[in-house]
């Protein structure tokens, strides 16, 4: 199979399980009012579509960091505290920091992330945004 094909499978299978979620929040949402003020359909929608937007773009966001290297001093640092407390846990071949960010850098070149995952939870949270104007108009 092509691996553009591939790409727009996984994309299709995100989005659908994002949509699956957004929808059973909404429907939860509109099912059970507990409040004086009554829940309109756009409203609930715009709850679910928001909420599953902003915790997939947020991971995405984080995947995006993570992809330049920011957090390979924390990695580097765990290492060096459990092999301090435990010898030997990190062979002393390693090297420093240098080596290792040189290493983690060439495993995230031949990693194959989901980089695209920050623009579908901004998709879904631009969608929440349409059902919330709807709601006032």
């Amino acid at each position: 199979m092509n691996e553009n094909i591939k790409k727009w499978i996984k994309r299709a299978v995100i989005c659908v399980v994002m949509l699956a979620v957004s929808v059973g929040i909404a429907y939860y949402r509109y099912a059970n009012q507990t409040s004086d003020y009554p829940v309109t359909i756009p409203h609930a929608l715009s709850d679910g579509f928001s909420v599953v937007g902003i915790l997939v773009a947020g991971f995405g966001l984080l995947i995006r960091i993570s992809m330049t290297g920011f957090f390979d001093i924390f990695g580097y640092n765990a290492k060096a505290i459990l092999n301090f407390f435990i010898p030997r846990f990190v062979s002393k071949d390693e090297g420093g920091y240098y080596e290792y960010k040189v290493k983690r850098a060439e495993k995230r070149k031949e990693k194959a992330v989901m980089r695209e995952i920050l623009w579908i939870g901004v998709a879904f949270v631009l969608i929440s945004i349409v059902f919330y104007v709807l709601v006032y108009v």
